[in-house]
């Protein structure tokens, strides 16, 4: 079984260079919870994923007016008044897959400010993918989650400062996902 300490060390050193609020993480979700989580959706979370929400349960990175990734989170207690965004890694899933007809193998847990979204790949264990909704596609693959969120932090101190200000790339040739994205708010269909 992986420990809580075993990963996420890279990430956690670059949340540690930006001012507070500008990455937001919510606090640990039960063990509970992620069972409950789980026995609603009807299958085990990859293990790298349950030590992330047991360390953080969602939360928003690069934040300063809306944030460029809200990474989801399940039901919890602990939330209660603390959630900005009321994205449920269960009910939204379940939502997006009835109503939208989103790949039932592509969990989402994160969603961008241009639509896009973070989903790890059920049937590739441990893949993390960037599903363009509008292009029903895959556009970006990493091989763990702990991949996926240093590559976000990685990529988010080319576009924003320590303080969250955008920074002037002036550059159109950059491979950086969300250079030309201007955020927008998200299409939440519970209205939240």
């Amino acid at each position: 079984m992986l420990g809580d300490g075993d990963v996420f060390e890279f990430f956690i050193e670059e949340l540690k260079k930006y001012d507070v609020g500008v990455n937001r993480l919510y606090p640990p979700a039960s063990e509970e919870s992620i069972k409950c989580a789980e026995e609603m959706l009807g299958f085990r979370l990859p293990e790298d994923y349950r030590v992330f929400l047991r360390r953080w349960n969602g939360g928003l990175l690069f934040a300063k007016e809306f944030g460029d990734l809200v990474l989801w989170s399940v039901e919890d207690e602990r939330l209660e008044g603390v959630r900005e965004y009321n994205w449920d890694l269960v009910r939204d899933n379940k939502f997006l897959i009835n109503e939208q007809k989103h790949p039932e193998h592509l969990l989402v847990m994160a969603i961008y400010s241009d639509g896009s979204l973070a989903c790890l790949d059920l049937r590739n264990a441990g893949h993390v993918v960037l599903w363009n909704r509008d292009e029903r596609q895959v556009e970006l693959e990493w091989d763990t989650l702990e991949a996926w969120l240093n590559s976000e932090m990685e990529q988010g101190a080319e576009l924003y400062d320590y303080h969250g200000d955008e920074i002037e790339t002036g550059s159109s040739s950059s491979d950086i996902r969300s250079e030309d994205i201007k955020p927008r708010l998200f299409s939440d269909p519970h209205g939240d």
